[in-house]
């Protein structure tokens, strides 16, 4: 909450009411999708860019994006946790 009050401007009496209202948005709109396959095709964007950049000589960019795919397999656990 702590987070949200500071970073939205929020009184802690808002950020509790709005937080868990959020969460239920989030929840709706995950529901249908396969997050198993929503995480591979992430990884896949994020290493072809990490390719194509490599390509382009831009080897910052690719180092970039590769760490960032890293960052998605190591938090695969909390993509894929039940949304309850």
């Amino acid at each position: 909450m702590h987070h949200v009050t500071r970073t939205w401007g929020l009184s802690a009496e808002q950020a509790h009411r709005y937080v868990p209202e959020a969460r239920n948005v989030v929840k709706s709109d995950l529901s249908d999708i396969d997050r198993v396959d929503m995480l591979a095709s992430k990884v896949q964007m994020l290493e072809q860019i990490a390719t194509d950049a490599v390509a382009a000589g831009r080897e910052n960019s690719a180092i970039l994006f590769s760490s960032h795919s890293n960052g998605l397999l190591k938090c695969h656990w909390l993509i894929l946790a039940p949304l309850n």
